[in-house]
């Protein structure tokens, strides 16, 4: 089952979440943990790409 963390949960909640199912949560998802984790960074780029754009 994918991670789901509710929207307005502490940063540092969402971490040891994240970190738990990043250990432990891989097996039998469609997605192997080495591309789970290259889309992720992938994705933060993105966003900061973005705000980098956002005109001031």
């Amino acid at each position: 089952m994918p991670l789901r963390i509710p929207p307005r949960t502490a940063w540092p909640q969402q971490r040891s979440m994240f970190l738990a199912h990043m250990i432990t949560g891989f097996d039998g998802q469609a997605w192997p943990q080495q591309y789970a984790v290259r889309r992720l960074a992938w994705h933060v780029v993105d966003h900061a790409w973005e705000i980098e754009d956002k005109p001031k």
